[in-house]
């Protein structure tokens, strides 16, 4: 499992997740049924988030609205 937590925080959080969840879907024509992975792993990344780190709520507001995460 990967270890959000040492995870560098860039100006785009969680970027390579959000990559994979593009690539995934590509890959099977858009059936995100296919990504279940690639998505929780992006929403894992977002849990760890400070809401104030740069563009964190551009990048996860959905998945911290779906978990009911402050923000």
């Amino acid at each position: 499992m990967t270890d959000y937590k040492n995870q560098i925080v860039t100006d785009y959080p969680c970027k390579k997740y959000a990559c994979a969840i593009q690539a995934c879907l590509i890959r099977n024509n858009y059936a995100d049924s296919n990504c279940t992975k690639e998505l929780a792993e992006f929403e894992n990344c977002c849990k760890l988030l400070d809401p104030n780190t740069p563009l964190a709520k551009t990048a996860c507001l959905k998945v911290w609205k779906k978990l009911k995460i402050q923000h």
